[in-house]
């Protein structure tokens, strides 16, 4: 395990982002899995094929902080008013603020992709605009459905997949986040940036015919 602090921070997951990426292109003998979360990468290996002196050895400069990983910026498509966004009315009542305050607080913000959890897919997301944060539901709603976006304890996600949750409903994408059949598996990485376009809701029942969901990469 490496841990880089005990705190989500944009520091902490860009050195997790970077590490990631190391381990994934060096592809070493011996490693069977490497996990990212906010601010640690857990790195699986056989130890009869390898040993941790030889990892570190082969990424140290990784960890040492020298090299630098390439971030990457997509907009995705949300849908934040009517059926797609079930909670978000209750969660502006929660947070004293009006509706649309919320729906623009999201599209400012600067969301990071900081690990895959939960469910295959599970996108959890730092940079949420401060003036959303508010804690989780007391006890789950009902299931939520699929791309949901979702609000709780100063994060945002996205869901791949119908499941309850505890957290609030803001939205919906077409993104299509779980693709066990294709290579890469997700459409982000850990360390890429999401910035929110808002979309209705017509717009959305039209890019579940595209492949992308109107994801784009944005160039600086």
């Amino acid at each position: 395990m490496v841990e880089f602090g005990d705190t989500i921070r944009p520091e902490h997951s860009a050195a997790v982002a970077k590490l990631t990426k190391a381990f994934d292109e060096a592809a070493l003998p011996g490693v069977r899995e490497v996990v990212p979360t906010f601010r640690s990468v857990l790195v699986q290996f056989d130890p009869d094929a390898t040993s941790e002196a030889e990892l570190v050895n082969a990424i140290g400069a990784e960890i040492a902080g020298e090299a630098q990983r390439e971030t990457r910026t997509f907009s995705i498509p949300v849908c934040l008013h009517g059926e797609m966004a079930e909670d978000i009315d209750e969660m502006a009542a929660e947070l004293a603020m009006p509706t649309d305050d919320v729906r623009a607080g999201i599209v400012r913000s600067r969301l990071q992709v900081g690990m895959f959890g939960f469910a295959p897919g599970f996108i959890y997301l730092s940079g949420l605009d401060p003036s959303l944060e508010l804690p989780r539901r007391k006890s789950p709603r009902p299931p939520m459905p699929k791309g949901s976006m979702i609000i709780a304890a100063g994060m945002a996600g996205f869901s791949p997949a119908v499941m309850p949750t505890g957290w609030y409903v803001v939205g919906q994408t077409a993104v299509e986040l779980w693709r066990p059949k294709q290579t890469p598996k997700t459409p982000f990485e850990v360390g890429d940036y999401l910035q929110v376009v808002a979309v209705d809701e017509a717009t959305i029942r039209e890019l579940t015919m595209d492949p992308t969901g109107g994801v784009e990469e944005l160039r600086s």
